[in-house]
């Protein structure tokens, strides 16, 4: 495929890396949200159930998997209650930084070299 002079492939090029950069973000966080729901310490179920992800900044490439339970850092970072809970999201992503850069790659091949 030459790009040399082709506006509209460059465009088309663009629109694809965007939207597989997007998708690759989506998919990474949807990973993380799910593990959260499951490693997060269990008493009501609230920190659970709270955990989602905001997309509103997905265009300019940012994804966020939060909680707005007031406690959902404490229990990241202290959790005296459940002592084998902390750094839950730490630990996961610490042994899923393989899967995570297979995501990215699978994502970036796609979008460069599908048509």
């Amino acid at each position: 495929m030459q790009l040399k002079g082709d506006l509209k492939a460059i465009g088309k090029l663009n629109a694809n890396v965007s939207k597989s950069i997007q998708l690759m973000l989506m998919k990474i966080a949807l990973e993380i949200s799910n593990t959260a729901k499951t490693l997060a310490p269990y008493l009501s179920g609230t920190l659970r159930r709270s955990i989602w992800i905001a997309t509103n900044r997905i265009a300019q490439g940012v994804v966020i998997v939060w909680s707005p339970v007031a406690y959902a850092k404490r229990r990241e970072f202290e959790n005296k209650l459940n002592p084998d809970r902390r750094l839950y999201l730490e630990r996961w992503y610490t042994m899923n930084k393989e899967k995570i850069d297979k995501i990215a790659k699978e994502s970036m091949h796609k979008a460069l070299f599908s048509k």
